[in-house]
């Protein structure tokens, strides 16, 4: 019997490392600092479980509900010595947390999520999209995880205290990724108050392109030389075009070398005229002169 206890319960202990090693679900959300806490001292001893935990945090800062006693949760999971509110260099992290506008941007994490489906997941059962690490220092891993709303993983700063790891830099967890489809969808009739507080209506195009059905290039396309009559009317065209384009050039030529000489002589007319009239001004008065 002993031995049986003894191999559920290490069963049920390799169970919970290999679901915080590959990012499943654990658990529902913590209810309070105190639950969070305790889940903490085992599931923290992996990199995984602890930024884990740390996404549940901010799930639960989300909920207004729960925010005060996530704030205590977040500050545990990034071992700062006051709270969050306190650092100014969380303030964009708090702020976008807050936003419903921006706050999508966490759930992109999550394993399952997209922009089509507005990063739809369930914060009591959900996985995150793990996409690696890399060991800086004994102490220090940074992790990667995937945003369904970003080409780049997002690089996670990992570090150990008295072994527990602690997701001490997350500034790449809060950049911007691409809106969701619902908020897109939203944005096409914010300018009508009819949609104010209804859904929209879904798009009735969905071709790539976005204006229509797809466009056939070949189509657009002068037929291909050769023997068939599409191709003779083509080099028949061709040979037009061609036509039309010397004979204006050379008409233009010829127009612009006209005016060109016009300009020339009479530019030459008058630089003599004036020449003259000026000789013709001078005073004669002086001997040296008029013995010439």
């Amino acid at each position: 019997m002993k031995i049986l206890n003894f191999l559920l319960s290490l069963g049920l202990c390799l169970s919970l490392i290999l679901f915080a090693g590959e990012g499943l679900a654990l658990a529902k959300l913590p209810k309070n600092y105190s639950e969070f806490k305790t889940r903490y001292q085992t599931e923290g001893r992996t990199i995984e479980g602890a930024f884990k935990l740390h996404m549940e945090a901010i799930f639960c800062y989300i909920d207004p509900k729960t925010r005060k006693e996530a704030s205590k949760m977040l500050r545990y999971s990034m071992h700062q010595a006051q709270p969050i509110e306190q650092n100014n260099n969380l303030a964009i992290f708090i702020r976008r947390m807050k936003d419903p506008e921006t706050n999508f941007i966490f759930r992109g994490v999550c394993a399952g999520t997209s922009v089509q489906n507005s990063y739809a997941m369930d914060p009591d059962n959900f996985s995150i999209n793990f996409a690696g690490s890399k060991q800086q220092e004994a102490d220090y891993i940074t992790l990667y995880v995937q945003n369904s709303g970003a080409d780049s993983r997002t690089l996670i700063g990992m570090r150990n205290y008295d072994g527990l790891w602690y997701t001490f830099n997350n500034s790449s967890l809060y950049v911007m990724v691409r809106e969701p489809q619902s908020m897109k969808d939203q944005k096409r009739f914010s300018h009508d108050a009819d949609y104010d507080g209804k859904p929209v209506p879904p798009r009735e195009n969905n071709s790539p392109n976005g204006y229509g059905q797809p466009v056939d290039i070949n189509s657009l396309m002068p037929a291909p030389l050769g023997n068939t009559s599409s191709g003779q009317n083509s080099s028949r065209s061709n040979k037009n075009y061609h036509n039309n384009y010397n004979n204006y050039n050379n008409n233009n030529y010829n127009y612009n070398n006209n005016k060109y000489n016009n300009n020339y002589n009479n530019t030459n007319d008058i630089v003599e005229k004036t020449l003259n009239k000026v000789i013709n001004s001078l005073p004669r008065t002086n001997n040296q002169y008029n013995r010439y």
